[in-house]
């Protein structure tokens, strides 16, 4: 069995006990953040044991949906925390049994342990809430040593500025889903956070570049996070001061702008689009209860709030040109 330990900022240390698949899914999903030195504040260990089928789930189990991934089904029996993902959850069925802060999963013949990243995913949720980081629907980049985080309403251009940041203005990848912020004694900051980057094939075509690879076929291709990195020539940054919020709201028919705004209106857009309705913070692990606080009106009296609207690739392009 290998083991690696992940150092996620100061936030949590978590290792990680499987075989090499679970390792390798791992270091993908959490490039740079490897530090074998560090003592673990959790330990998620995959079970070599296959797990059975018939999974006595009790009458008073509560069934709820993590926040990043599949339902469960929850409930207690004496000093562990069970909690079962069942067959017709994506992500494939497993049994969580949690002790302390000691998580065994175990998964059905044949299937993959890629689940425990969510896994590890909802210990970190838990935490960066318990330290009052507030989730922002959003996709993130690293630019001047400052994280900016492109938010709006769904399919107007959140994934389409990260990666048009990235290949014609020099931005680094942070996140492509949730922005989660927090101010303390320096500012307002921003951390990155261990999800899939989908992009359409249809983006590579707008911009006449062919995808090394395709992770998943179809319309759609999908990279971890190492993989992102390696596709673009980039770093993934996990920590950045933060910069500005930025609304976007694009359309390949008009000139592309960014321009600021006031307050008061990114504090209305922050309200009316900061959220994704799928959120939910169940305890499905019996880790705590924790529920964000947003607070919209601070952050938008001290950080620069400003909106990228029209066509932003060839904006974008001239921003690069400029800049050399």
């Amino acid at each position: 069995m290998e083991e690696i330990n992940i150092k996620f900022l100061d936030i949590a240390n978590i290792k990680f006990l499987g075989n090499k698949e679970l390792i390798g899914f791992v270091k993908e999903y959490y490039p740079g953040l490897e530090d074998n030195s560090i003592k673990s504040d959790y330990v998620i260990k995959l079970n070599d044991r296959v797990l059975p089928r018939d999974v006595n789930i009790p009458k008073n189990a509560k069934f709820s949906k993590s926040f990043a991934g599949p339902r469960y089904y929850s409930w207690k029996d004496e000093d562990y925390n069970l909690a079962y993902s069942p067959p017709e959850e994506r992500g494939g069925s497993h049994l969580v049994l949690k002790k302390g802060n000691f998580l065994q999963v175990s998964f059905h013949e044949g299937e993959s342990p890629k689940q425990v990243i969510g896994i590890s995913r909802e210990i970190l949720t838990y935490e960066t809430l318990k330290q009052g980081y507030m989730p922002i629907h959003a996709a993130v980049v690293s630019k001047d040593n400052k994280g900016y985080v492109f938010f709006g309403d769904k399919n107007r251009g959140k994934s389409t500025s990260l990666f048009s940041s990235i290949i014609f203005d020099g931005a680094k990848p942070m996140s492509s889903d949730i922005g989660l912020v927090k101010k303390d004694s320096n500012g307002w900051k921003v951390i990155g956070w261990p999800w899939t980057v989908t992009i359409a094939q249809s983006y590579f075509d707008m911009i006449n570049r062919k995808p090394m690879r395709n992770t998943v076929g179809g319309p759609k291709i999908k990279y971890y996070p190492e993989d992102f990195c390696k596709e673009f020539n980039t770093q993934w940054v996990w920590e950045q001061e933060l910069g500005a919020l930025i609304n976007v709201n694009l359309d390949p028919d008009s000139h592309g702008e960014l321009k600021e705004i006031s307050s008061d209106e990114l504090k209305e857009r922050l309200t009316k689009y900061g959220r994704e309705e799928w959120w939910e913070w169940n305890d499905v692990f019996g880790l705590g209860e924790k529920q964000p606080v947003y607070n919209y009106e601070d952050i938008s009296k001290t950080v620069k709030g400003k909106t990228l609207t029209g066509d932003i690739i060839p904006f974008f392009k001239e921003r690069a040109e400029i800049e050399r």
